[in-house]
């Protein structure tokens, strides 16, 4: 390049740099910023002069900074590719997602500059010239650029340059668009007849509009042709006016738009025909589109939206979800949704809709119509509610019963079961359902030997038998198969009882099976366009995936064919036969026929509309065919279940009785029969008053139904009346639900006389036992413990005895001999005392009471005692009347005194002294114990005569003792009808005494 040529062509790209559409910036090798073009600024929101002179890389995310740094260091290197991903910082904080694509490089003075252009995804800026200094760097630009751009003459369109994405697409090299002096009309389809006015009309618009596109048909080198869209925006060089145009082939945009009228031709043929309703709405909800069925669906004709809402005629109840629903799809950039919901019809009716909507956003994300499609569902809708209804009474009842009813998969998988079953495992019904019924209730690896469904599946019938869980329960259980249609297992049901506390007295009556299979079908409608090509000549236009999917054919099969070649050739005539009625009719005709599928014979409601053209000649007949199946599926079913629900509540064992909030009777079982002694007629014509005893607590029906939920139950234990006048406890389990459209509870009445009975006399068996129990396990460990003592006095004095004797030392031999003596009685004492209590706790002793005289039986202790009395020096006195007379067992009264005195002198101190005395009130004589002895405080007392309390200390000479003596005193005193006590003071003594009558017809004292 010449000299003189530098300053227009530099002129020229900078011009060029600054109308390009994309961004550019300059790096120098340092990675700094040199220069950035205007669209690059108004892309990213800088001035050049906020970033000329810094690091790039300060601009970038922090996790794509080091990305760069690397990228560009390989490339300085020549060791990478072109493109690099990084996020570049807007001026407002935000990131954009860009592609950084290297134009080479080019020195400039003592350095060297990079040159990129920046892709994002904002669009084309507005083109502004800005001035430049590298002509290499222009050049880069100019031929890296992804769009085909012209350079021409506003007046005579030659052109003069152009890029390299311009001669790929026309088929030309640059240099021939630089030397041969082609016009636009030379790149120009001859078709398009491109005329000097049209020129100037075009230069016209290029000096006065700021951009804008034209569309026309171009020719390439090899003479083939293609749509182009020329953006034409004039640009001024070294003062001239010149045109730069910028062109995009559209060729496959514009097809893909005859496509899409096409498809929008046929969609709305369909749509006009179809007997939902369509519906297109703008981005504000507003209808632009109803199809003509609306005005069979809801009575509105299309006009009556011209100033409606389609929310205007949703019911009141379901207009704000339906609102709150809608614009949840749409915040969440949803494609389709499916919803239900009540309209008002122009007569003011209420139907059900089920709306099928699709959402059209633009590339923005913002919404710019939904189109609709609504379809009458007011019949299914009843059908669901009755089913709906029928299964949750099913619920109910089964849910009320105590017992088990589960339903299996054939290898034991629990695939339902009720509330008694998930109780009797302490699991909700949710986490049970999945489990295996030998895991859970057996807490094996593999199913049970034993179990009645393993036979069930053997033999393919019913089933029962006994059988014991680990948890110590009995269960009398009852299998059924439920068979496919090909006679094969597809489930089991079992029902459990448990009979652990009635095994020993009888087998409950057996139960019969409950199952339920109700299956709701819920299919989409198909729709078809037959084109009429002559009499009883239609071929198949199109056809909607729902008739593909199901009855199982192939689109081949039909599309493009003739009725006659794939209807049957024993149903043609009767179908043709209705293809003309609708045709001589001039309106839709209606039948239900069988639709062979691969899964079975379908009922469909076929619906065959004709559509004529001006000439009034049928043309188009469209179909719509409804799959019925579900529908009179379900009403079988709805039979079945009111059916299976009447032998549920007749075959349960425990009574039944469904009332109104009137309290009268509307459905009892035989159970009830029996309990009651009622008849059934009897009973239908009573209220609950009349058999309830306390009705009187509960009649109010209605407010019972208020404070139930739907489903849950209200446990309540009352009294029943028999016809005989005779009542008998009853346990309810009351259940609110709806029968027949009306509101009933639903008592189930269990008799449970027996069981109360029972419980009382085992409840108080088990405290006397208990506390008869813990007594005895007390006192034994403080027997077992004194019981020790003298013994081994016993064993350590022997000991001793026989050391001394051995060494010839027997100057102390009386005394040890003493000490031996003393210990053997304390023993034999406590022996006698332990004999005589273990055999009035066995009921050996025989109570055998007669006359004493108090004062001798005194004399008989005092004399047996003489000895430890005389070792302590202690006086006694017995102050007992000679002539007393006493009414007692002797030796009874012996045990009392020689225990007592005993007692006295333990603790009585050395040269103390002891009386025994007696006074007489009413019938009975008061004896006293009264001794000079150590005493004791009142939290002793409180724990003297009873055993299990550890209340024995050593004597005042050591003496061991255990309480026992005390005990043996107070039961037989108790024996005799008296009282025992004592009263003491610590260091002051003791008295002890006891009060036994004085004659045989005294009843106690």
């Amino acid at each position: 390049m010449f000299a003189d040529q530098i300053p227009i062509e530099d002129d020229r790209y900078n011009v060029l740099y600054n109308n390009a559409p994309t961004s550019f910036q300059t790096l120098g090798a340092d990675g700094d910023i040199k220069d950035v073009n205007k669209t690059w600024q108004e892309t990213f929101g800088y001035k050049a002069k906020q970033v000329n002179g810094k690091f790039f890389y300060n601009y970038l995310h922090k996790d794509d900074s080091t990305v760069f740094k690397y990228y560009f260091e390989l490339l300085k290197k020549n060791e990478c590719s072109n493109n690099v991903l990084c996020r570049i910082r807007h001026n407002n904080g935000h990131y954009c997602e860009t592609i950084i694509q290297s134009l080479g490089s080019a020195q400039a003075g003592k350095s060297k500059e990079y040159y990129f252009v920046i892709k994002t995804d904002k669009g084309r800026s507005k083109p502004e010239i800005y001035a430049k200094e590298n002509i290499a760097k222009y050049q880069a630009i100019f031929n890296g650029v992804n769009e085909a751009i012209f350079l021409h003459d506003p007046q005579t369109l030659t052109i003069w340059d152009a890029n390299q994405k311009a001669a790929e697409l026309y088929g030309y090299s640059v240099d021939e668009f630089r030397k041969n002096n082609f016009s636009i009309f030379d790149i120009t389809a001859p078709e398009q007849n491109i005329t000097p006015d049209f020129v100037a009309e075009s230069f016209h618009k290029v000096n006065t509009e700021e951009s804008f596109a034209i569309q026309w048909k171009a020719k390439r080198k090899d003479g083939s042709t293609f749509w182009v869209e020329v953006s034409p925006k004039l640009i001024f060089i070294e003062g001239e006016k010149q045109i730069m145009a910028s062109v995009q082939d559209i060729t496959d945009r514009l097809n893909i738009e005859k496509e899409l009228r096409e498809r929008e031709r046929k969609y709305r043929l369909l749509a006009e025909h179809s007997s939902d309703v369509i519906a297109a709405l703008d981005s504000n909800l507003k209808p632009i589109y109803i199809s003509p069925s609306a005005q069979t669906v809801y009575g509105y004709s299309e006009s009556d939206f011209v100033n409606k809402s389609v929310f205007d005629i949703v019911y009141k109840d379901d207009l704000k979800a339906l609102q709150l629903a809608m614009q949840k799809h749409i915040n969440k950039k949803d494609k389709q949704s499916r919803l239900t919901f009540r309209i008002y019809t122009k007569e003011n009716s209420v139907r059900w809709i089920e709306a099928i909507s699709s959402y059209f956003y633009n590339k923005s994300g913002e919404l710019e119509r939904i189109v609709i499609n609504e379809r009458d569902i007011t019949e299914r809708k009843k059908l669901e509610e009755r089913l709906q209804q029928a299964e949750e009474v099913k619920s109910l009842i089964l849910n009320s019963t105590k017992e088990l009813v589960v339903y299996y998969s054939p290898d034991f998988k629990i695939k339902w079961a009720n509330k008694a079953s998930a109780d009797s495992v302490s699991m909700s019904i949710d986490d049970l359902v999945g489990e295996y019924c030998y895991s859970i209730w057996h807490g094996r690896e593999e199913p049970c030997k034993d179990c009645p469904l393993i036979r069930v599946l053997k033999t393919g019938k019913y089933q029962e038998g006994e059988v014991n869980t680990p948890n110590g329960r009995f269960w009398f259980l009852r299998g059924y198969p439920i068979l496919d249609e090909t006679g094969n297992i597809k489930g089991l049901v079992e029902f459990g009882q448990d009979i652990t506390e009635e095994k020993l007295l009888k087998d409950n009556e057996k139960q019969h099976r409950i199952m339920l299979d109700m299956i709701a079908n819920n299919t989409g409608s198909i729709i078809f366009l037959l084109k009429v090509e002559g009499k009883d000549k239609y071929r198949y236009q199109f056809i909607n995936e729902t008739f593909f999917q199901i009855t199982g054919y192939k689109k081949s099969q039909f599309m493009g064919k003739l009725l006659e070649e794939v209807v049957p050739k024993n149903t043609l005539d009767l179908e043709l036969k209705k293809y003309r009625e609708a045709i001589a009719q001039k309106q839709s005709t209606q039948w239900e026929e069988q639709m062979p599928t691969p899964y079975g014979n379908k009922t469909g409601l076929v619906t065959l509309t004709p559509i004529f053209d001006s000439a009034c000649k049928c043309t188009y007949i469209v179909g719509h065919i409804t799959d019925i199946s579900g529908k009179l599926k379900t009403e079988r079913i709805l039979r079945e279940n009111e059916q299976v629900l009447k032998t549920v509540i007749e075959q349960m064992p425990m009574a039944v009785f469904a009332h109104g909030l009137d309290g009268r009777f509307v459905l009892v079982n035989e159970a009830a029969e029996i309990d009651t002694g009622y008849s059934k007629d009897e009973l239908l014509s009573m209220k609950v008053s009349d058999i309830d005893q306390d009705s009187a607590t509960r009649n109010d029906q209605q407010h019972i139904w208020k404070e139930l939920d739907f489903g849950s139950r209200q446990h309540i234990t009352t009294y029943h009346r028999k016809k005989d006048g005779k009542t008998y406890p009853v346990e309810l389990f009351i259940t609110a639900t709806v029968l027949k459209n009306r509101p009933v509870l639903i008592a189930m009445a269990q008799d449970i006389s027996e069981r109360l009975e029972n419980e009382t006399v085992i409840k108080e068996r088990e405290e006397q036992l208990r506390k008869a129990n813990e007594t005895k396990d007390k006192f034994f460990s403080i027997i077992a413990h004194d019981l020790r003592n003298p013994f081994n006095s016993l064993v350590g004095i022997s000991e001793l005895l026989i050391e001394k004797i051995e060494e010839g030392d027997i100057q102390n031999l009386p005394d040890f001999l003493k000490i031996l003596h003393n210990t053997a009685i304390q023993g034999t004492n406590l022996l006698d005392n332990l004999l005589t209590w273990s055999r009035s706790q066995i009921g050996t002793i025989q109570f055998n009471p007669k006359y004493n005289n108090l004062k001798e039986l005194v004399d008989e202790s005092l004399m047996l005692l003489e000895n430890v009395a005389h070792q302590k020096q202690l006086h006694i006195k017995n102050s007992i009347n000679n002539n007393l007379i006493v009414y007692g067992d002797t030796d009874m009264l012996r045990t009392i005194l020689r225990n007592l005195i005993t007692n006295a002198l333990k603790y009585t101190v050395n040269g103390g002294f002891i009386q025994i005395y007696s006074e007489r009130f009413k019938n009975c004589n008061f004896v006293y114990v009264k001794d000079s002895g150590v005493g004791m405080d009142d939290a002793v007392i409180s724990k003297l005569f009873k055993a299990g309390e550890n209340i024995s200390t050593a004597g005042t000479n050591n003496e061991k003792g255990t309480g026992l003596g005390l005990i043996l005193c107070k039961e037989f005193v108790d024996k005799h009808g008296g009282e025992i006590g004592a009263t003491s003071e610590p260091g002051k003594g003791s008295t002890f005494w006891f009060s036994i009558p004085n004659k045989a017809d005294n009843k106690g004292c």
